[in-house]
């Protein structure tokens, strides 16, 4: 039986439109930000993100995306060891909106408060690096990597260990796969036996 009705009303619209699918913020990207600083930056399929800046301070967190381009997220900013913000601070609690372009730039405004209350606004345009599309293994990543005063051993595994003659300082750590689709690797260690100077 079919049934059929008619009467008042404005009419019906048509089928609605799906959500427009997220694209991927993964990649290696790099470029200047606002005040000049170059910025390189490694972002996970999964929106995982580690980045560091030419003076060395870095940051890292977990970014969403949302209405197909949009991104957002948060990280706490630290300055490198034995250097300072100029309120004399070490960290920052900074948050950022943008969009991405899959596989071609990012584009961002970062905006940040140090421990001490001092606010900075930066924005970033960042370029995709090709580097990102190799596959990773750890067998690529295995070996042994020369350092100024110490080697770098990666095993098979992914086991990392050095040892610095000069300051004492042993690294253990581990090298771990996260999409061998792309070039990027979790890595985790401790340092431990530092003297010294670098005992902090």
């Amino acid at each position: 039986v079919a049934i059929s009705a008619c009467g008042g009303g404005n009419g019906s619209a048509g089928p609605s439109q799906p959500p427009a699918a997220n694209v991927s913020p993964g990649g290696i990207w790099s470029g200047p930000d606002s005040s000049g600083r170059d910025i390189i930056a490694l972002i996970t399929e999964a929106g995982r993100f580690h980045f560091i800046n030419e003076d060395l301070s870095q940051g890292s967190g977990v970014l969403s995306v949302t209405n197909g381009n949009q991104i957002s997220g948060n990280f706490q900013l630290v300055t490198q060891l034995g250097f300072t913000f100029v309120d004399g601070t070490t960290s920052a609690n900074c948050t950022f909106t943008g969009s991405v372009v899959e596989r071609q730039t990012i584009t961002a405004t970062v905006n940040c408060a140090t421990t001490a209350g001092l606010q900075t606004q930066v924005t970033a345009t960042l370029a995709y690096e090709a580097l990102y599309d190799r596959d990773s293994s750890l067998a690529l990543v295995s070996g042994n990597y020369q350092a100024v005063q110490e080697v770098l051993n990666v095993a098979g595994d992914g086991t990392m260990f050095s040892q610095n003659a000069g300051t004492g300082c042993v690294v253990n750590g581990q090298i771990s796969i996260i999409n061998a689709a792309y070039n990027a690797y979790d890595v985790s260690f401790t340092y431990s036996n530092c003297l010294g100077q670098e005992a902090v």
